[in-house]
Formats: structure tokens, C-alpha cells, sequence
């Protein structure tokens, strides 16, 4: 199938390498003139957390190969290694951070970006290694004008290659347009199929965890714990639809894809879903592109009241795009929600009433 989108997401998505060996000639060779970086956790071995316990990962060497074939066969692909650690802990002592900073150049598979989730480290990395193209973490919660403004003045626009936008700001277009007028000097980015709710009060914990190599037990996180009067929150998130994804295009530089513990044939059909801007289903998002707030799916006797072959609303993006976030008041999701049940209105298609 010729992709939709495939003009105007060339060499703008950015992918979770997941350490599966099918993932060059699946997904890096397939999917290669659309993906412009490719983002990973420092290697387990190295002992920094940062990582996930939960799935497989492979040894230090053939850790290298892979990451040095990619870069070998597809050089205009970056490889952007994530230090997303929120307390720094003994790494802030001399040498910890002259080990830390080494890394990327020991590694040798030609590391180009570093993505960090607090300030004090990304300092120290403007100061040492200049040459590191620094990516700003989603975690530090960038989702206002003035939070831009406010690095623009201390680090300058020079210093900072790509804000990765927080996660309630990604509905709200007008602030794209403003920093893409402000600041063009700095790549924006925002993650595609994250579905966390939105204000969640777990966030914290629940990255904590992540950056910590604690991701376990994920069905204790709040947004796995969704029961038929509160399941609506799920739909206040910052996910985009595939079908929705085009209304982006202009206002931001690079998608996200949240994919590094999914297996390569789920990143392949993700890829598909958003390179053909599909019209999809619940359960599609649930089962196949949806990340974060989709853990309701633990809840198994509340599943079965949900009817995952239906569509989202046709009125979602008009009314998702005019949030004014004072979701008890409005009620919107909730009629979406509803709309989801079993016996819901109208196979979920039709338009939500105000």
C-alpha cells in the first residue's frame, strides 16, 4: 500500500530501538528514509539504571554490532542515547562524570545525541561536550512558552538541538506555532502513541521508576488500575490518532515513537498505521499503537464491556483540538467513553454531542 503521509514524514520519525535482531532489516532498512533517529538506553552492562529490567537485553558487544551496522548502512540515522536519570546520585562526583561523559565515545558506533531529563546534567554536557547534539527529555515537563523562553535566555538557542514538548502541550497548536516563530533555532518534538492521561498524579513515580531500571509491576501504576467510572480519563491524554497526525505537519520537526520494549512487528504496524494516516479502532490502540494510559487492559473484567472494534468519534480532533482542560466540567471524554461500552451509541462513529 502506498503510504499517505510518506512525503511529509520523510526523515522526521524518531524510534525506540528495541535490541531485537530483526530490527535492521524490518524496520531500519524497510522503514529508513523516514526515520531520522534512532533512541536507546545506555547498555545494562555500564550499570547506570536508566534501562528496563522487563525484557530482554543484549550483551555489550553485540550491543556495539548492531548499533554500528545500523550506522554503517544508514548513516543520515542518528543515534541519540538516553541519560534520563532524575537523581544523580554518586554520578555527580568527579570522576563518576568524567566516566559518564566518556561513554558515548567509548562505545564508538558513532553516538551524535544525548537526551538528558534534568538540567544540572545538561549543563555539564553543554560544557564538556559541545559537540553532542542535546536533546531536552518529554520528563522535564517543557509545555509552555515561557518554560522555552526561559532556556533560551540562560542556555542560549544555540545550545539546545531538540525539546522533546511536554505531554500537555501536545493538543495545543498555537504554541507550536509560536515557538517555531520564536526560537527557530531549535528542533520540537512530540511522541506520537503515548496515551497517558493527562495531569496524572503517578507521572512522577511512574518515570522515577523507569529511569531506574524499576519498571516492573506496572499494573500498581494508577492508569492500570481504570474501572467503568473513571475510564474515561484515559481519552484526556496527549496520544494522536493516525488519522488526526497530519494537522502536525509544519507545526513540529520530529514524531516520537515510543517503541523500544515493543516487538518489531508491532513497531512495524505502528509505522504503517501512522504512515497511511489509518482511521482506527480502540482496539487498536490498545493492543497495537497505544503506549502509557492503555493499561487498563489489565483489568480483564472490565475489557470484556468493550467493544475495541469501534471507530473514535468523528468530531474527536475538532473538539480534542479546542480542550480548554476542565475535563470534570466538560465531559466530552466521558461521552467518548461511554460511546466505547457495549451497547454504546451508534458503533462509536458518530458525533459526540456538547
Amino acid at each position: 500500500m502506498m503510504a499517505v503521509y510518506t512525503h511529509e514524514l520523510y526523515n522526521r520519525i524518531s524510534l525506540g530501538w528495541n535490541q531485537d535482531e530483526k530490527f535492521i532489516p524490518e524496520i531500519a532498512a524497510k522503514y529508513q528514509e523516514y526515520i531520522t533517529e534512532i533512541f536507546f538506553s545506555p547498555p545494562l552492562a555500564l550499570k547506570l539504571g536508566n534501562g528496563k529490567e522487563h525484557y530482554k537485553e543484549l550483551e555489550l558487544e553485540a550491543y556495539r554490532e548492531q548499533l554500528t551496522e545500523i550506522k554503517a548502512a544508514y548513516p543520515h540515522i542518528g543515534l541519540n542515547m538516553l541519560y534520563n536519570f532524575f537523581c544523580m546520585g554518586d554520578h555527580l562526583k568527579p570522576d563518576k562524570i568524567k566516566k559518564l561523559l566518556d561513554i558515548p565515545q567509548k562505545l564508538d558506533v558513532g553516538i551524535e545525541m544525548l537526551s538528558v531529563s534534568n538540567l544540572l546534567l545538561a549543563e555539564i554536557i553543554m560544557k564538556e561536550l559541545p559537540h553532542i547534539k542535546l536533546h531536552l527529555s518529554v520528563r522535564l515537563n517543557i509545555d509552555t512558552f515561557e518554560k522555552v523562553a526561559f532556556l533560551v535566555d540562560k542556555y542560549g538557542e544555540d545550545s539546545i538541538y531538540c525539546i522533546n514538548l511536554g505531554r500537555n502541550s501536545v493538543y495545543q497548536l498555537p504554541l507550536f506555532q509560536k515557538l517555531k516563530r520564536e526560537f527557530p533555532g531549535i528542533k520540537y518534538k512530540i511522541i506520537l502513541n503515548e496515551f497517558c492521561t493527562r495531569d496524572c498524579l503517578d507521572s512522577d513515580l511512574h518515570s522515577q521508576m523507569k529511569a531506574h531500571n524499576s519498571y516492573l509491576h506496572v499494573e500498581r501504576f494508577l492508569c492500570a488500575s481504570y474501572q467503568k467510572h473513571n475510564w474515561w480519563r484515559y481519552f484526556t491524554g496527549q496520544g494522536i490518532l493516525p488519522n488526526d497526525i497530519h494537522h502536525w505537519f509544519g507545526q513540529m520537526d520530529i514524531f516520537k515513537i515510543s517503541s523500544r520494549w515493543l516487538p518489531t512487528e508491532q513497531i512495524a504496524k505502528i509505522m504503517e498505521f501512522y504512515l497511511n494516516g489509518e482511521e482506527v479502532s480502540l482496539g487498536d490502540i490498545i493492543y497495537t499503537i497505544g503506549q502509557g494510559g492503555t493499561r487498563f487492559r489489565y483489568n480483564p473484567e472490565f475489557m470484556a464491556e468493550i467493544d475495541v472494534d469501534r471507530k473514535y468519534p468523528q468530531d474527536y480532533w475538532n473538539r480534542r483540538s479546542k480542550c480548554k482542560f476542565n475535563c470534570t466540567e466538560c465531559g466530552y471524554c466521558k461521552q467518548v467513553a461511554d460511546s466505547f461500552l457495549k451497547g454504546g451509541s451508534d458503533n462509536g462513529t458518530a458525533v459526540v454531542s456538547s
